[in-house]
């Protein structure tokens, strides 16, 4: 995957809005489970659940 302005059309370059707004809804949903689920935690179990996710 490159980035953005990687791109040999950047700054116009062109993509699949539907795609994108697919995966937002996706990721929206996980994340809003996520906080529900972490709200549970302790603390201590909170950051360590944090410095998991942060260093995949």
């Amino acid at each position: 995957m490159i980035w953005n302005w990687q791109h040999k059309d950047w700054p116009n370059f062109k993509y699949n809005q539907k795609h994108i707004l697919d995966l937002e809804k996706n990721f929206v949903k996980n994340s809003g489970i996520l906080l529900g689920a972490a709200k549970y935690l302790s603390e201590a179990d909170q950051n360590n659940l944090i410095v998991m996710l942060a260093s995949r």
